[in-house]
C-alpha cells in the first residue's frame, strides 16, 4: 500500500508536466500505417506488377515491414501503367510513412491531376499538410472535402488534428466527435486524441477512460486500421494517468507495466525506464 501511494505523489507531478506538454508536441501520425521500425529487408527484384493481385501483395509486405520492396512494386506498376491515379496515391502513402514528404506531394498532385473526383489523394495531401505543419493548408483542403462529402470521417479527422495542433482545442474536440460518428471504429487514433482532450482539456476523466478503452479494444481486433498511431504505449500510458485521477489505483499500475512492455517493443527504452523508475521509487 504504501509503495502504491509514493507512485500517486510521483504521477501528480507527472501528470503535470504532461498536461501542459500534450498540446504543445505533435506526434506523428500516419494513415494506412504503423512505422516502429526502419525495415532491414533483402531487396528482391523478381516482384512483377499484376494489378488483381496487388492489394494482397501490398498487405503481406506490408505486414512483414518490407516497405522498400513495396515501394519497388509500386515503381514498377507506375513504369507500366503510368495513367492509373490510385498507383501514385498508394505509393504517396507509402512516402509519407517513409517520411519523405518532398515524394509524397509529387505522387498525391499527380494523382490529382489524373482524377480530380478521386477523394483520396486530397485526404492524404491534407494529411501530410499537418504532418509537415502546415495546418491552414490541410484545413482549406478539408474544407472542401467536407462540402462534398460530408459524412467524409477521415476529413473530420484530419481537421481535428490541423485544430488540434493549432491548438484550437474546442473545434478539434468536435471534429474528433464527428470523424467517430462516421467512421464506425476504422480511426483508433481519433479516440485517443479526443481522450486527450477530455483528460488534459476538459479534465473529464471518465470520458477520457471510455475513449482511451475503445482505442485499445479496436487495435486488439484489428492489426491493420485505416488509421493508426505512432505509439500504443501512449494510449495505455495516458489511460493509466485516467485511472489515477478517478482512484483506481489497480489498474494505474496494470496501464503502467503494459505501456512499458510496449515501449520496449517500439524501441523507446527511454520511456520505458522512465515508467519503470515510476513504479519502483
Amino acid at each position: 500500500m504504501r509503495k502504491i501511494y509514493l507512485v500517486i505523489i510521483l504521477l501528480f507531478v507527472s501528470f503535470l508536466h504532461l498536461t501542459e506538454s500534450v498540446f504543445a508536441q505533435k506526434t506523428v501520425f500516419y494513415d494506412s500505417s504503423q512505422d516502429f521500425y526502419s525495415s532491414k529487408t533483402e531487396l528482391s527484384e523478381n516482384y512483377s506488377c499484376n494489378l488483381d493481385e496487388l492489394e494482397e501483395l501490398s498487405i503481406s509486405l506490408f505486414k512483414q515491414k518490407k516497405f522498400t520492396d513495396l515501394e519497388v512494386v509500386y515503381n514498377k506498376c507506375i513504369e507500366i501503367y503510368p495513367n492509373i491515379p490510385y498507383l501514385y496515391n498508394n505509393r504517396a502513402n507509402l512516402y509519407k510513412m517513409l517520411k519523405k514528404y518532398d515524394l509524397a506531394l509529387i505522387d498525391y498532385e499527380k494523382s490529382i491531376s489524373l482524377d480530380k473526383n478521386y477523394k483520396s489523394p486530397y485526404l492524404g495531401k491534407a494529411s501530410l499538410f499537418v504532418v509537415t505543419s502546415k495546418e491552414d493548408e490541410a484545413i482549406e483542403i478539408l474544407n472542401g472535402i467536407i462540402k462534398k462529402y460530408p459524412n467524409e470521417a477521415s476529413a473530420y479527422y484530419y481537421k481535428g488534428l490541423a485544430l488540434f495542433f493549432k491548438n484550437d482545442k474546442e473545434n478539434a474536440l468536435k471534429n474528433f466527435t464527428l470523424a467517430i460518428k462516421y467512421a464506425k471504429d476504422t480511426i483508433k487514433s481519433a479516440y485517443y486524441y479526443r481522450g486527450n482532450l477530455y483528460a488534459f482539456y476538459k479534465e473529464d476523466y471518465k470520458k477520457a477512460l471510455a475513449d482511451y478503452t475503445k482505442c485499445i479494444n479496436i487495435a486488439k481486433k484489428n492489426s491493420i486500421n485505416h488509421i493508426h498511431l505512432t505509439s500504443s504505449a501512449e494510449v495505455y500510458e495516458n489511460r493509466a494517468i485516467a485511472y489515477y485521477k478517478l482512484g483506481d489505483y489497480n489498474n494505474m499500475i496494470k496501464d503502467f507495466l503494459q505501456a512499458i512492455v510496449l515501449y520496449e517493443k517500439e524501441g523507446d527504452f527511454a520511456k520505458a525506464q522512465e515508467i519503470k523508475e515510476l513504479l519502483e521509487n
